[in-house]
């Protein structure tokens, strides 16, 4: 019956539309599905982070504090470092690029002069393959300190005499008089001075402000050149804290003498 027919024929094409549906979901939906769940493959070629570099280094000293009870504010110390990696380190004194104290391999040891001052600071610098003196080549840095804890009172209470210089302080030579033998009227000597409390000296020849032998932190001696002649006067003169260089700031005069005195 044509009534019949129509709905056999309609029933087919509901089926094959049901078909082509399924076959336009999978399509759709199987890419995606897979995409999601499969992991993505790493790039093996991408560069690795920069290494920071473990600064594996230390300094230490001995003393520290240094006791110093000369009133002159500097001592000395022994320092002493290890490294590991570098090949060759400096260590250089209150910046990366101060002042040479040593130059060595890792690991070193180094005695400073009397002119350590507290809270100075040193440095040790990784110099490997001509790394610069730079703060990114600072492997360690160590603080010095100084303190006058136990001194005798005397000593870490001493003051100045009036116009700032303290006047307990002499010069003595060696020999004196000096023997010229060569007709020359000049000699050597070695000239010693002894200085008390805050004793931040200098040595000038002739006159305060004359020519300098040597600066020192409290006693010392110096020797001189071929060039001492009779009556040259030699002035030691204080310099701590600035102190110009004027009769009021010197603390001790030595007169040299030169004799023939024997000779042949």
């Amino acid at each position: 019956m044509p009534i019949e027919r129509f709905n056999d024929q309609w029933l087919l094409s509901l089926k094959t539309l049901a078909h082509y549906s399924l076959l336009i979901v999978l399509t759709v939906s199987l890419p995606a599905l897979f995409g999601c769940s499969l992991p993505t493959r790493s790039n093996t070629s991408a560069p690795a982070p920069p290494s920071t570099g473990a600064k594996n280094a230390s300094i230490t000293a001995d003393p520290n504090p240094i006791h110093v009870c000369d009133g002159s504010g500097a001592g000395v110390t022994k320092l002493t470092w290890t490294s590991v990696g570098p090949g060759v380190v400096e260590m250089h004194v209150n910046s990366p690029s101060g002042d040479l104290l040593a130059r060595t391999g890792a690991n070193g040891t180094a005695t400073t002069g009397k002119w350590v001052k507290d809270g100075m600071i040193f440095y040790l610098q990784d110099v490997s393959h001509g790394k610069s003196l730079t703060a990114e080549n600072t492997l360690a840095t160590f603080t010095a300190g100084i303190t006058s804890a136990g001194c005798p009172a005397e000593n870490r209470d001493a003051k100045l005499a009036p116009g700032g210089a303290d006047k307990t302080a002499s010069i003595t030579a060696n020999p004196n008089p000096i023997h010229v033998c060569d007709g020359s009227g000049s000699g050597v000597m070695n000239i010693t001075w002894i200085c008390s409390a805050q004793c931040d000296v200098e040595v000038h020849v002739n006159s305060p402000n004359g020519d300098l032998l040597t600066h020192s932190y409290g006693n010392g001696t110096a020797a001189t050149g071929k060039w001492v002649t009779d009556g040259m006067i030699f002035y030691l003169q204080d310099v701590a804290g600035g102190k110009s260089l004027t009769p009021e700031n010197t603390l001790a005069t030595f007169t040299a003498k030169v004799t023939s005195s024997g000779c042949p």
